[in-house]
């Protein structure tokens, strides 16, 4: 990970946010992507809740999350 010499003169609670936010999205797309795979191959609902693997809402969320930490960069 690079962090832009802007980056660095923002709040280090704002900047931890904004990582934290974009490390959710990405475990977040990356289990979601497991999950439709997964489903694609025939496994049940259930066993992917037990899987642990995010839900499209879960994604959602997380999309929402990380846009909202970017949106206090340009405040």
């Amino acid at each position: 990970m690079t962090i832009s010499s802007r980056a660095m003169r923002r709040s280090p609670a704002a900047l931890a946010r904004e990582i934290m936010a974009l490390c959710t999205l990405a475990s977040t797309t990356a289990g979601a992507q497991a999950r439709h795979r997964l489903r694609g191959r025939g496994v049940d609902e259930e066993a992917l809740d037990l899987l642990g693997l995010p839900s499209r809402k879960e994604l959602v969320n997380a999309e929402a999350a990380a846009d909202a930490s970017s949106a206090g960069r340009n405040r």
